[in-house]
């Protein structure tokens, strides 16, 4: 498990550009009544500025980033009116801010590049130095170190030029995680423990606690177990004197994790117990996933594997609940950021035709704006007074009617609710079952394997109605190619995943003329990072990935996690792997070209996903394992071909018992 830095949180905390009016409201207290209340009665333009500062703030306190941004946009319209520069690139920058906390990173990139040249335009090296911080992180999280390492050096020299020491301290911080991300743990180390003594002199006990954490992590990594626990709970006990339940979860979850790394199975039991227990009450998902998955672990290695099995269900339900409240972020925030813009224009028309106004066209434009009222007022006192009179005319007339007319819409409401729940019910199942047949035209035809593997077989079966595995062909330039993958997530999500992988071979040996299996892996990777991994989310596959030459029956693969099976001469072979994902991972190394060589005519090679060992079940309830699957090919191997399939399904059914299935499940057989 990836354990958690606070440098990340630690640093946005240090480079929000609110103005110095703003820091001395209390923001959390203020009333956002009240503070409309002095907007509508002040007619002062700097009072009203910092209004809208404080305003737009708040907003972005409670992420109502579009409430904000309308704010933001007002206060740097009236910035410009006032040509107050300082004001104006503060404002510039917010917005970036605003859009970074949506995802929407190059977007944030031109407003702080914008902001950046306003300040070094009015040579204000504090907004230089937090334009430079928020820059760098931006490459830190597209994964560009070395730009974000510049960036952070930069502001890095101009927070020692001003004596800032907390600008200092964070900016050592996310220093060294470029340096702990690159393994250069020597230097990582000498900034976390500079930016600590200035934490030390500044009392700031969450800056202390953060350092004290990163230290950790680096001796963690450094298989320094002893002094990275020492360091893991120095962090939780400041922590828990905080009362800062964020970051007591985030200390319990490295002194968990490190307790498994070192098989205190039940130590790390406890600790994942408060884990869960802190994430419910301040109602984190995330954090309550990884303590239902360091739970599960603790348990496996107690030997109580009907409980791990339980915890494992929660961590792969609240796995996939978080798949998709992401998914749905990423569609709300489209739409938000559409309707933002739309007003961001506005505003700025809106402007640019005031200024464009001379007062004496003002004064005429008011004119007509009074003349206006006062013929909509006629008519307005006209039309209330002929509606008074209908309405006495036919009162009589509508009592009588109004009982008759609620009986029969009481009816018509309850039949037409009972319409759109069937409907809508129908929609859904229909929209799913669409989904399905979708899905399958695009996994292999049974024409193709037939025309290119004369014997074998496949075992498929989604967890749910459609599936994240999935098993894909073509021919090209006399190759034959199969796949056999497990996407990110089951069901609708997963579904997409796999359309989307299947798409990305397809374009790498159809139009980019990829012929090599490890390449075109590389290419499916490149593709699926730059389309949805560019938030951090690690969505890609695991997938074998087999090539066979039409003409001289060459057999060359690429495996990413999974491993094809060769059974030959009554003997099972585990062909080699690379242990990393196609997607964002750890690694971001070449795939390697494997070439299967002394096939024999009776030989036979199974390809699968990690759904059938991963499985619980039998008398313990424990997982099925990749190992005792391997040994249960074997005993297949020796069945006629077209057997083997209703054999796996069998022992799989007979292993599941009443538990549910708890992964999608693809393996395929192929006599050679």
């Amino acid at each position: 498990m990836k354990r958690f830095l606070f440098w990340l949180l630690f640093s946005l905390s240090a480079v929000f550009a609110i103005s110095q009016e703003q820091k001395k409201i209390s923001v959390q207290n203020t009333k956002l009544d009240s503070l409309y209340i002095s907007l509508k009665s002040n007619n002062k333009e700097t009072v009203k500025l910092e209004l809208y500062n404080i305003i737009a703030s708040i907003y972005y306190n409670n992420a109502r980033y579009d409430s904000s941004i309308i704010y933001y946009n007002k206060c740097l319209l009236l910035s410009e009116k006032l040509n107050n520069k300082l004001k104006i690139a503060n404002c510039i920058l917010n917005i970036g801010l605003i859009n970074y906390s949506r995802g929407d990173y190059p977007k944030a990139l031109d407003y702080y590049t914008r902001a950046l040249k306003i300040y070094e335009d009015i040579k204000e090296k504090a907004g230089i130095a937090k334009s430079y911080t928020n820059i760098g992180l931006i490459y830190d999280f597209q994964g560009s170190y070395s730009q974000a390492l510049e960036y952070y050096t930069k502001a890095l020299k101009i927070d020692e030029e001003l004596k800032d020491k907390e600008g200092i301290s964070a900016d050592l911080l996310n220093i060294g995680t470029m340096y702990q991300t690159q393994k250069e743990y020597y230097k990582a180390l000498q900034c976390y423990k500079r930016a600590l003594k200035l934490n030390e002199e500044l009392n700031d006990k969450d800056g202390i606690s953060s350092c004290i954490t990163n230290i950790g992590l680096i001796y963690d990594d450094q298989k320094d177990y002893e002094k990275a626990l020492e360091y893991y709970y120095r962090s939780l006990k400041i922590d828990e004197e905080l009362n800062n339940k964020e970051g007591i979860i985030l200390s319990l979850v490295n002194i968990s994790d490190l307790n498994i790394t070192l098989k205190k199975y039940a130590i790390a039991k406890g600790y994942a117990q408060k884990v869960i227990a802190l994430s419910k009450e301040i109602n984190t998902l995330n954090n309550l996933r990884m303590g239902y998955e360091i739970l599960a672990n603790a348990e496996v290695g107690l030997g109580n594997y009907k409980e791990a099995y339980a915890n494992h269900v929660k961590f792969k339900q609240l796995t996939d609940t978080i798949f998709n409240i992401e998914n749905s972020s990423k569609l709300s925030n489209t739409k938000t950021n559409f309707e933002v813009e739309k007003k961001e224009t506005e505003l700025k028309a809106k402007a640019a035709v005031q200024k464009a106004i001379s007062l004496e066209e003002k004064k005429r434009h008011q004119l007509i704006i009074y003349i206006i009222i006062g013929i909509l007022l006629i008519i307005i006192i006209f039309t209330f007074a002929l509606f008074k009179r209908f309405k006495l005319t036919n009162k009589q007339k509508d009592i009588i009617e109004l009982k008759e007319k609620q009986t029969q819409n009481q009816l018509v409401i309850i039949d037409e609710q009972k319409r759109l729940v069937e409907a809508k019910h129908k929609e859904i199942t229909d929209s799913i079952q669409y989904a399905e047949r979708i899905q399958r035209s695009f996994l292999a035809s049974n024409e193709l394997l037939q025309k290119n593997l004369k014997e074998h077989f496949i075992f498929f079966q989604p967890k749910d109605v459609v599936s994240g595995d999935f098993y894909w062909s073509t021919e090209h330039n006399g190759n034959f190619y199969l796949a056999v993958s497990d996407s990110t997530g089951h069901g609708v999500p997963g579904a997409f995943m796999s359309l989307l992988n299947m798409f990305f071979l397809s374009e790498a040996i159809k139009e980019k003329g990829i012929l090599v299996p490890n390449e075109i892996l590389n290419h499916v990777r490149k593709r699926l990072i730059e389309h949805i991994s560019q938030d951090g989310a690690q969505d890609g596959m695991d997938c074998i990935l087999l090539c066979i030459n039409t003409v001289d029956k060459k057999l060359t693969y690429s495996a990413a996690n999974n491993a094809p099976i060769l059974i030959s001469n009554n003997k099972m072979i585990e062909l080699p792997k690379d242990k990393m994902p196609v997607g964002k991972g750890e690694r971001d190394t070449s795939f390697t070209l494997y070439e299967i060589k002394d096939i024999k005519r009776e030989d036979t090679l199974y390809l699968y996903t990690d759904g059938y060992g991963d499985q619980f079940g039998g008398a313990e309830i424990k997982k099925f394992k990749s190992r005792q699957l391997n040994e249960f090919l074997l005993s297949v191997s020796q069945n006629p071909i077209n057997k083997q399939r209703s054999i796996l399904e069998d022992r799989f059914i007979e292993w599941k018992g009443v538990l549910d299935q708890i992964d999608d499940i693809c393996i395929i057989g192929i006599k050679i």
